[in-house]
């Protein structure tokens, strides 16, 4: 994976985790939106449309947003890791 990031810390899409690893992803017409790839099993519907090169990076690949459900709308352009979760106060 490419670790190359602008000196906002987004990097290009195409270096994106491809494991079900949450990321941030960003698209000019949905802004940042916390998301994972996944990957269609063979056979399925859903891998047939994507194995003619309509879905994102590689046919086969598909947008997981379990919040926005909106994972065949948007074509995101960067990513970038999550931040780490706050830190709970120490007693």
């Amino acid at each position: 994976m490419t670790t190359n990031t602008g000196s906002d810390g987004w990097m290009p899409i195409e270096s994106a985790p491809r494991d079900g690893t949450p990321i941030l992803a960003w698209s000019l017409g949905y802004g940042a939106r916390e998301t994972k790839m996944g990957r269609y099993p063979e056979g399925s519907p859903g891998y047939a449309v994507w194995a003619r090169g309509d879905g994102p990076l590689n046919y086969g690949w598909v947008w997981i947003e379990e919040k926005h459900n909106s994972a065949h709308t948007w074509n995101p352009t960067h990513w970038m890791p999550l931040p780490p979760p706050p830190q709970e106060p120490q007693p």
